[in-house]
């Protein structure tokens, strides 16, 4: 199961030096492949500088609080960027794992880009239909930042469409693609029709929320 892991996995002692680790945590790291990694800093492996594990970082955590640490680390010099997870081992030092994240956060990034400079209001929400996230331009629809406020997508819409807006809510946090025509209030009671989509976002088999 260790050697099958998907992602770079390596035991490391209280100095949080390598004491075995799978083929994958070599690749990651650019080791020549075959080449044993035991005996090497995971520090130095990872960041390029070998350092002590320290309170704050998720292999220190691991080690000195002996709790679960996680977090992204950063080589020093370079753009790479992994993620790490590490738990105590029962018998000292740590169990860390390891994966390049480095693509996954461009990507996200490029995409958190073009959400905040398009002119369409974007807002999405979390499982329960509660908004977690609003664009600028949103914003700007409805008169303030909404994000902040936890509120449901209905709460925005007049007294009239709010009934039409939060069963729209319901069936595209049930799977379901909607669209429908609301009248939303913005900021002192104004009111605005507006077109909107709204659409399931999926983790995997289950829905994380919705985007509209």
């Amino acid at each position: 199961a260790f050697d099958a892991t998907a992602g770079g996995m390596a035991v490391v002692d209280a100095e949080g030096f390598v004491i075995r680790h799978n083929a994958r945590l070599a690749a990651i790291v650019g080791a020549a492949e075959g080449a044993s990694l035991a005996g090497h800093s995971l520090y130095e492996l990872v960041l390029g500088t070998a350092v002590r594990p320290a309170e704050g970082e998720p292999i220190g955590t691991a080690i000195l609080q002996r709790s679960v640490g996680r977090g992204l680390m950063h080589p020093g010099g370079g753009d790479r960027v992994f993620e790490v997870v590490a738990s105590p081992h029962p018998n000292g030092g740590a169990v860390v794992n390891v994966d390049d994240v480095t693509s996954f956060l461009a990507l996200s990034e490029r995409y958190r880009l073009v959400v905040d400079s398009t002119t369409d209001a974007i807002v999405i929400t979390d499982a329960t239909g509660v908004i977690t996230f609003a664009n600028d331009a949103a914003g700007v629809l409805f008169g303030r930042p909404i994000a902040p406020e936890a509120l449901r997508l209905s709460a925005l819409a007049a007294h009239d469409s709010r009934a039409l807006v939060e069963d729209a809510t319901l069936r595209a946090l049930g799977g379901e693609a909607v669209r429908l025509d609301a009248e939303m209030l913005r900021t002192g009671d104004e009111r605005r029709i507006v077109s909107v989509s709204l659409a399931p976002v999926r983790s995997g088999s289950r829905i994380a929320g919705m985007v509209a």
